[in-house]
């Protein structure tokens, strides 16, 4: 998980994301699920983010994060799929060259994909740690390239957190279930919730 701290974050750049990101990753659907609703017995919210090109959330920090870049660096980075993918999609958008580095055992299909969002895919490691410390390794090494780390910048979670500004749409929300994995996701969502909920913050679940 990454360790961007929800201090590091800006409710302004949420804002911003919101009108930065490409289109493409905004205004996910989002619905009240009967089934879910009649099963718990309360008010239950799906938001669908696997409707985007990269079926991912991951779309959206990716493309904020790549507007806030040079556009003349090649962005460097290591995945194990989905965010390979969103950044290779996002470079793409800015004319920014990108490679993703991958372990050994990578999906052969997200490999295919990265690729034909124009990402140069490098097999390098043997698990996604090796991987990363390969990437970043390239990218020290070379004056034109930056490397980016999901969970890291907090201009990914900026991005991720335009998710919980779509939500608020629906009124007031008690409990946020969310998968966490690199923490981009989770931590752009809750600064979101902790600026703007800041009076009532000790009554929320985040899971």
């Amino acid at each position: 998980m990454g360790h961007t701290a929800t201090t590091d974050l800006k409710l302004e750049n949420i804002d911003e994301a919101a009108r930065a990101i490409d289109p493409v990753f905004l205004d996910s659907p989002q619905f009240e699920d009967e089934q879910l609703c009649a099963a718990l017995g309360r008010r239950v919210a799906v938001k669908v983010e696997t409707a985007n090109p990269i079926r991912s959330f991951k779309g959206r920090g990716a493309s904020y994060l790549c507007r806030k870049l040079n556009p003349r660096m090649k962005v460097v980075c290591a995945s194990a799929g989905n965010f390979g993918q969103a950044v290779a999609y996002a470079g793409r958008s800015r004319g920014m060259a990108v490679e993703v580095f991958v372990p050994s055992d990578v999906n052969p299909i997200k490999v295919k994909r990265m690729e034909s969002f124009g990402a140069k895919v490098t097999i390098s490691g043997a698990d996604f740690d090796a991987a990363k410390q390969n990437a970043r390794h390239e990218a020290a090494a070379r004056s034109d390239s930056v490397f980016v780390e999901d969970g890291e910048d907090p201009a990914i979670s900026e991005g991720a957190g335009t998710i919980g500004r779509e939500l608020l749409r629906l009124g007031e929300i008690d409990t946020f279930v969310i998968p966490v994995g690199d923490g981009a996701l989770i931590t752009g969502i809750w600064s979101l919730g902790e600026a703007a909920f800041a009076e009532v913050q000790d009554h929320w679940g985040v899971s």
